[in-house]
C-alpha cells in the first residue's frame, strides 16, 4: 500500500522530491495553517509560563523574569515543546489525512538520507568552529562566559528540543513553502527566494534584529535561508538542510552565543558580531564555504535542479 502511494507521488509532477498533486491553494493553506498553529501554542506556552512564574501577561521584558523565577531549562523547555506538539501535527495530518508515507515528508520514492543529515551536521559544526578560531585569533571579541551548572543544566535539553524546532521549520520554510510557491509560479529561483525572504520575515521578531540593525540581519537570514533552500534544491531533499539547521542552532546555543539574542544562551563564549559590512561578509562567506564543502563531500553535480521547471513542464510555452 505505502509503495501504491509512493508511486502516486512520483507519477505526479513533483519537485524537489515533492508531490504537485495538491492545488496551489491547498500548499498555501497548509503554510498558513502551521503559522498559525506555531503563534497560537508559542501564545498559550508563553501564557503558562507567566502564570507559573507569578507574573502578568506582559511578555514585554518578561522571558529574563521568567529565567530568573523558572529557570533557564525549564523556560526554554516550555517554549520549545511547541515544536514537538507542530512536528507531531505535520507527522500525522501527512500520513492520516493525505495519507501518504510519512518518509515522503523528507523525499519522494527513496529512505531518509541519514548520510546527509550527519554529514550536513559534522561539517556544519566543524567547520564553524575552525572558521570562528580563525576569525577569533585575529580579532579577539568572544569573551568565556563558561558557567558548568548552567551549562550542564541546559545541555540534554537543548538536545532534546532542537532537532524539533528545526525540523518544523525545515518542514514548514523549505517544505512546504517551496511545494507552494512552486506549484504556483513554476520558477526554482522564485521558490528559493520566496522561501529565503519568508524564513527571513519570520526571525525579524529576534531580540538581535534590533542589536544589530533590521537590514543587516534580514539579509543575514535571507541568506541563510537561501543556501539552505539552495542545499534541499541539490540534494533534492530535507536531510541535508535540516543537519545545516541543527548544527548551526546548537553551535549558536552551546559554544558561542550573542548576548543579544531572545534567550540568555549558557554558552561557553559569548561574541559580539563586527558591526555593517564586515559583519554580512564575514557571515555570507562562512555559509557559503560551507555550503561549497557539502556540495563537494557529497558530490552533487546535477546543477539543473535548480531550473526543474524546464524538466516538469517542457512543453509549456509560458
Amino acid at each position: 500500500m505505502e509503495e501504491s502511494r509512493i508511486k502516486v507521488l512520483e507519477e505526479s509532477n513533483s519537485f524537489l522530491g515533492f508531490s504537485l498533486k495538491l492545488k496551489p491553494m491547498s500548499w498555501m493553506a497548509i503554510v498558513f495553517v502551521g503559522l498559525g498553529l506555531f503563534l497560537a501554542l508559542s501564545l498559550l506556552a508563553m501564557f503558562f509560563l507567566t502564570q507559573a512564574s507569578g507574573m502578568s501577561a506582559d511578555l514585554s521584558g518578561g522571558v529574563s523574569h521568567m529565567v530568573e523565577s523558572l529557570g533557564f531549562p525549564l523556560v526554554f523547555s516550555g517554549i520549545m515543546s511547541v515544536h514537538v506538539l507542530l512536528c507531531l501535527t505535520v507527522y500525522l495530518v501527512w500520513i492520516k489525512g493525505f495519507k501518504f508515507p510519512g518518509r515522503a515528508l523528507f523525499r519522494v520514492g527513496a529512505s531518509f538520507q541519514w548520510k546527509w543529515w550527519l554529514g550536513s551536521f559534522l561539517v556544519v559544526f566543524l567547520l564553524s568552529g575552525l572558521m570562528d578560531w580563525f576569525y577569533l585569533n585575529r580579532n579577539p571579541i568572544h569573551t568565556w562566559t563558561f558557567d558548568a551548572d548552567r551549562f550542564w543544566a541546559f545541555f540534554p535539553v537543548a538536545l532534546v528540543f532542537f532537532p524539533f524546532q528545526t525540523l518544523f521549520e525545515e518542514f514548514l520554510y523549505r517544505g512546504f513553502l517551496m511545494r507552494w510557491s512552486f506549484s504556483l509560479t513554476r520558477s526554482g529561483l522564485v521558490a528559493l527566494v520566496l522561501s529565503a525572504s519568508f524564513f527571513s520575515l519570520m526571525h525579524m521578531g529576534n531580540k538581535e534584529v534590533e542589536a544589530y540593525g533590521t537590514g543587516s540581519m534580514f539579509f543575514y537570514y535571507a541568506w541563510q535561508g537561501g543556501m539552505l533552500a539552495l542545499l534541499v534544491m541539490l540534494s533534492n531533499g530535507l536531510e541535508a538542510a535540516w543537519g545545516y539547521h541543527l548544527a548551526n542552532n546548537l553551535y549558536g546555543s552551546l559554544i558561542i552565543s550573542v548576548p543579544e539574542s531572545s534567550l540568555p544562551m549558557p554558552s561557553l563564549w559569548q561574541s559580539t558580531p563586527p558591526e555593517g559590512a564586515v559583519f554580512l561578509l564575514y557571515s555570507a562567506l562562512s555559509t557559503l564555504i560551507i555550503v561549497l564543502t557539502l556540495v563537494l563531500v557529497f558530490r552533487w553535480r546535477d546543477w539543473n535542479r535548480l531550473f526543474p521547471e524546464k524538466q516538469l513542464f517542457p512543453k509549456d510555452k509560458e
